[in-house]
């Protein structure tokens, strides 16, 4: 048995109120299939979640936000 090894399987349930677990594809699936950097995986999250009590919009305002913190990055060359 491997350490921390959970029964039930980690894909299948969420922490906290997001709904990933109930779909065949999970973020972490496009996150190593393409070798996504933090920024990115978490504008992919934002995309692919419904999290309940947040309104879409919201997840919008979030992945604005993440954007403009990336752009500012790769404007100081970092």
């Amino acid at each position: 048995m491997e350490p921390n090894f959970e029964p039930r399987g980690v894909r299948n349930y969420n922490v906290g109120s997001s709904d990933y677990a109930k779909h065949k594809i999970q973020p972490w699936d496009i996150w190593l299939e393409y070798g996504l950097n933090p920024w990115d995986a978490d504008i992919v999250k934002r995309v692919l979640r419904d999290k309940e009590g947040e309104s879409r919009r919201l997840d919008y305002e979030k992945i604005k936000h993440v954007c403009d913190e990336r752009i500012r990055q790769i404007d100081e060359g970092l």
